[in-house]
């Protein structure tokens, strides 16, 4: 036990360290303490996905996918409590879910439904590992995990919940945008979509869809979470 605890202390306090140059002491230490208390209860594998982008460009079809980085435990719990969603009546989906860090914190809390997508093999088989896991140690969440372009991708009429860090460029996220209106035209009801790192915003501004919350802190960690309906 005294081991565990000099081990955690250690690690804490390097990534502290790191941390807090970007977003100073405070901030550091909410998202850490969060990244800590989340990865022991989930008890997950996210490796690095990072030198799979050029394969991950070579099969989107606009030729714009971003380096698979793991979204933030506080941003996407922060995110939810903004949007005031109710998670048992909704169905959740991660486009560009990599190793499938947030959806097995979306099974953690509930949702009826949780689904990802992404063009990365390896993060995938992660996901489907992770998002199976966890379904059997919580909720028995029903989960789907699909190798599909987020371009060509119809976004299912049940789906109400959208979670994105910044996967992909602007041509990809206009199509993105253009699927989301071509699904609440379809089935119209309310719509939220939770943005970390929301690097085109505008397009979802210039789109008619509403901000409900915009959260800016240091060290470039940013959410905006957007509502349609």
């Amino acid at each position: 036990m005294l081991k565990k605890v000099k081990y955690f202390l250690s690690d804490f306090y390097k990534r502290l360290k790191v941390s807090s140059h970007k977003r100073g002491i405070y901030h550091s230490v909410i998202l850490l303490l969060f990244e800590f208390y989340y990865d022991r209860k989930l008890n997950l594998n996210t490796p690095n996905l990072e030198n799979n982008l050029k394969n991950t460009i070579e099969e989107s079809m606009l030729k714009d996918s971003h380096r698979n980085t793991n979204g933030s435990f506080y941003l996407f719990f922060k995110g939810i409590k903004k949007a005031k969603i109710s998670a048992a009546n909704s169905h959740f989906i991660d486009i560009g879910c990599g190793s499938g860090k947030i959806l097995a914190a979306a099974i953690s809390i509930g949702f009826h439904k949780v689904s990802g997508i992404d063009l990365d093999m390896e993060g995938l088989q992660n996901a489907t590992i992770a998002c199976a896991e966890i379904s059997k140690r919580f909720n028995n969440t029903k989960f789907e995990i699909l190798n599909t372009d987020a371009a060509r991708f119809d976004i299912p009429v049940s789906i109400n919940v959208i979670f994105m860090f910044n996967p992909f460029g602007e041509k990809t996220m206009q199509e993105v945008i253009h699927n989301i209106r071509k699904s609440f035209e379809l089935s119209p009801r309310r719509i939220c979509i939770i943005y970390q790192n929301p690097v085109f915003e505008k397009l979802f501004y210039d789109s008619g869809f509403r901000s409900l919350s915009r959260i800016v802190w240091s060290g470039n960690l940013e959410l905006n979470v957007f509502e349609l309906g």
